[in-house]
């Protein structure tokens, strides 16, 4: 799609057009010439000695149509050099439309004025038009009710509902927010088009355990790109005991050269998590049945990468938490046999167990996540 920007050349461009000889000719020679040569200059990117041709045409203009082929020509050159607001007074002076003037404001940062424009022309260029501005101007909610406005009009393309998140996240509109993502993660399941979203929920304040079911999500659609993430992400599993998990992260920002074996925190890291493990190990045939002990050996199977016991541990841990009427680690054990179903392949598990999250919960965004993630993978 263009920018509004490239539509300001292209509207200055059109204006400036026929430059052949025939143009020359329509005009007192005087004018036709310098004007032919501004045009040519400013396409080579001499925008000095293109000032210059037009300023020797303005001078020779006697009539209307002249003084007007004079403000098309320095239009074009003025936005050919970026000189968005000369190229708007140009244009304004010789009563160009709507249509014209609202790129060029907006490209000239002049807002108010591109939105007096854009309304003028009604239409989805000049709604948009209007709508962007809204956004420069940090006029969230105004930005948000138009691109819902033009969603409704031409269907849920992906610069709108691009857009309509930005404002809505802006806004504080969570839900808002997370449903319109969820309508551009359908139409298109990237991991670029992920990253926005999580990195966005990543930098909110979340509970530990929340944040590392966050980051396996960010893991699982390959948005782990910075060291700082690989090494958060193997701090929190390493004291969620889930020191697989660790090992796994730290090796795999190696491979990808995002984190360095020699760095001493990484071999800090990578010692914590063999310790961890040891002691997982050591542990694991002494923990005693309960709620706990089975969430706890949850983490255990699950970092060593034995899903479908992971799975089997974390609802043994909820179905006690429900019978007992004690729910310390019900949303968590729900969120671990979501994640270790969808891993040893059982979506339709994994699909009931994220539905089942209590939705007044720390976990429920990220449970709502990695259903979307499980629906459109499979979809």
């Amino acid at each position: 799609m263009k920018t509004i920007r490239t539509i300001a050349l292209a509207t200055a461009l059109s204006l400036s057009l026929p430059a052949t000889g025939a143009f020359a000719q329509a005009l007192d020679r005087d004018v036709g010439v310098p004007l032919q040569e501004a045009r040519s200059l400013a396409g080579q990117g001499n925008i000095s000695a293109a000032l210059q041709r037009v300023s020797r045409a303005r001078a020779a203009a006697n009539t209307a149509a002249e003084r007007r082929k004079v403000a098309e020509m320095s239009a074009y050159v003025n936005t050919r050099a970026g000189r968005y607001s000369a190229a708007a007074k140009d244009l304004e002076s010789i009563g160009a439309s709507a249509a014209q003037l609202a790129p060029m404001y907006y490209s000239a940062r002049n807002y108010d004025k591109a939105i007096e424009m854009g309304r003028r022309m009604g239409n989805t260029k000049g709604l948009t038009i209007v709508a962007q501005s809204y956004l420069k101007q940090e006029k969230s909610a105004e930005a948000a009710k138009i691109y819902e406005d033009l969603i409704a009009r031409n269907g849920p393309q992906v610069q709108y509902l691009e857009n309509l998140a930005n404002a809505q996240f802006k806004m504080g509109e969570k839900q808002q927010y997370l449903a319109t993502i969820e309508r551009l993660i359908r139409q298109d399941p990237t991991p670029t088009r992920w990253r926005a979203l999580l990195n966005n929920l990543k930098s909110e304040s979340l509970t530990r355990d929340a944040k590392l079911a966050l980051y396996k999500l960010l893991a699982e659609t390959n948005n782990i790109t910075r060291s700082e993430d690989y090494i958060e992400f193997a701090k929190l599993a390493t004291v969620a005991q889930e020191p697989g998990v660790a090992r796994r992260i730290v090796t795999r920002g190696i491979e990808n050269e995002q984190l360095s074996s020699e760095d001493p925190q990484v071999q800090s890291i990578v010692n914590a998590a063999g310790n961890r493990h040891q002691q997982v190990v050591t542990q694991f045939s002494t923990l005693k049945p309960g709620p706990e002990g089975y969430f706890r050996a949850g983490n255990a199977l699950f970092g060593e990468g034995k899903y479908e016991a992971a799975a089997v541990a974390y609802w043994k841990s909820y179905k006690m938490q429900r019978e007992i009427k004690q729910s310390p680690f019900i949303n968590q054990a729900l969120i671990g046999i979501g994640i270790s179903s969808l891993r040893a392949g059982k979506t339709d598990i994994a699909m009931k167990a994220f539905n089942m999250v209590q939705q007044d919960s720390a976990f429920n965004e990220v449970a709502a996540l990695w259903k979307l993630y499980a629906e459109t993978r499979s979809g």
